[in-house]
């Protein structure tokens, strides 16, 4: 964390938090916070002047996100971000909302962002490690902030209750403060009719772009993030409707010989199963094709965990590293009869599987 860089970059950032009267909403937990993150920008766009961070996979990430600044171009180069810092804020306009997101990319790194940010608003999405980082940064925030919860999810709420901050909930749960009372798939199998109950009102939409229940849960996190500004559900819910998903946030696509091909980007073994059962549920007439990375870390008793869930899942398996070797053996062990097909790299993967694929696949690469 203490490269030159990056202490240059968080003090940067700190002069203009302090500078700029900003609405501050950081979005935490374990995975899921991209795709919070931009529903939460779309909830709240027509209403407020946001600026949305990008995916944080380094310390100075959230410095450059929330300056504005670009990744590719400034990432350690001393010089051009602070040139750059200077020329943004001569030329345009501020803006009076920021996204940024807050994962535990090591030990003590919650509690440090969070008494950097001082955030108006934060979200508590899924928390599946870590919980004592989150429950020691709720000690860096003022009194007024606002807790944005996930009912659905026991850690989190072992976690905010807690705290003496004001807290909104969303989820499933029937005390949720946005309720999520139903969701039907569209007739043609894609997009999802929803309806979200909160303060005793129903407010119902069709998202053609939603499918999967990750999906809706991060839609009800945005419009708890826009209520919490003041912003009113149904407007918040059209801003959303929309929208294109982010990349890597189980995103559907059309491949060459008309496959369906769902991407996601996996962070820990639980983000994994929850994508896989997600798939499973999934209505599709043609083979179902999982194609799995290795993630790190990972036990013994997670190999299992994957390859349970593999049986119910996919036909065809193609595993990627070292470790998916155990996963594939843990499926050959279930006994059911699944093609499985192991490779060292991706590209040898993506080699062997591409002559193999039909325009009825539907396929789950993570």
């Amino acid at each position: 964390m203490q490269t030159l860089f990056n202490r240059i970059a968080w003090f940067r950032m700190e002069q203009y938090l302090l500078r700029h009267k900003l609405c501050r909403i950081a979005i935490a937990g374990t995975y899921g916070r991209t795709l919070v993150a931009h529903m939460a920008y779309n909830a709240m766009r027509q209403h407020r002047h946001v600026r949305l961070g990008y995916a944080v996979e380094d310390v100075s990430d959230i410095p450059l996100g929330v300056l504005g600044r670009d990744h590719e171009t400034e990432h350690g180069n001393i010089i051009t971000f602070l040139t750059g810092v200077w020329q943004r804020e001569l030329h345009e306009k501020e803006p009076d909302t920021i996204i940024t997101e807050l994962p535990v990319l090591q030990p003590g790194f919650i509690p440090y962002a969070a008494s950097k940010i001082l955030p108006n608003i934060v979200v508590m999405h899924h928390i599946v490690t870590f919980e004592e980082e989150y429950r020691d940064a709720l000690k860096y925030l003022a009194r007024d902030v606002v807790i944005i919860a996930n009912a659905d999810d026991e850690v989190v709420m072992d976690v905010v209750r807690e705290s003496d901050l004001k807290i909104i909930t969303y989820g499933r749960s029937k005390d949720a403060d946005i309720r999520i009372a139903r969701t039907v798939r569209g007739d043609a199998q894609t997009g999802i009719f929803i309806t979200i109950h909160a303060h005793g009102v129903d407010h119902e939409l069709f998202l053609p772009n939603l499918f999967v229940k990750e999906h809706v849960s991060a839609f009800a996190c945005a419009l708890a993030c826009a209520y919490a500004t003041k912003i009113p559900i149904p407007e918040a819910m059209r801003g959303i409707q929309h929208m294109v998903l982010p990349e890597g946030a189980l995103r559907k696509r059309e491949g060459e010989r008309g496959e369906t091909i769902i991407s996601e980007y996996v962070e820990c073994v639980d983000q994994m199963l929850e994508s896989m059962k997600s798939f499973q549920a999934l209505p599709h007439a043609g083979r179902k094709i999982v194609m799995l990375q290795d993630i790190v870390p990972m036990g013994a008793q997670d190999c299992e965990r994957i390859g349970e869930q593999l049986t119910k899942s996919a036909t065809l398996i193609v595993f990627i590293g070292k470790a998916m070797r155990q996963v594939q053996d843990v499926v050959h062990r279930s006994g059911e009869k699944i093609d499985t097909h192991w490779f060292a790299t991706r590209s040898e993967a993506v080699a062997w599987l591409s002559p193999h694929i039909t325009g009825s696949d539907m396929i789950l690469d993570i």
